[in-house]
């Protein structure tokens, strides 16, 4: 049996090991990359959520609202916020969903591509800047593993 059934299987609180707990690890990293890429972008008027947002549909084009707060792991009432506060600025726009009337998808605009390219390289700084000493192979094992538990957290085998 894996080291993870015992844990979970444990209930004695006091062997519970922040260290060893990849989602203090996680919340950790996040939080100081949420603080970097917002002091990053300031001068551009971007927050996380816009950042997350053009990323997500500049890579997987138009998509619904939940879809967005899924890629971009960002709350669905919050991120309704900042879809219209980015709708407001011209970088993003709602339209008709294909499939059902009563659906919207949000897609990029040609202003928040634009915004988007103007943003990537100092996103590409930032990246650079917190894995120089970590190498290629590292990095890509790493991701393979969080690609793991996301798929194992999220219920959904594979994704």
């Amino acid at each position: 049996m894996g080291a993870a059934s015992t844990q979970i299987s444990d209930p004695n609180p006091t062997a519970f090991d922040l260290e060893g707990y990849v989602f203090s690890w996680i919340g950790q990293i996040d939080n100081y990359y949420a603080r970097r890429v917002a002091q990053a972008l300031r001068g551009l008027g971007v927050n996380v959520s816009c950042w997350r947002s053009l990323a997500a549909l500049h890579h997987h084009g138009a998509m619904t609202v939940s879809q967005l707060s899924e890629l971009s792991a960002i709350e669905r009432s919050a991120l309704s916020r900042s879809v219209d506060a980015m709708a407001e600025r011209g970088l993003v726009r709602r339209v008709e969903h294909t499939g059902d009337r009563r659906m919207q998808n949000v897609e990029i605009t040609p202003e928040g591509s634009a915004l988007y390219h103007e943003i990537v390289p100092v996103i590409l700084g930032l990246n650079a800047q917190a894995t120089w000493n970590i190498d290629a192979a590292e990095i890509a094992q790493c991701i393979a593993t969080l690609r793991r538990v996301r798929a194992n957290i999220s219920g959904r085998p594979g994704r």
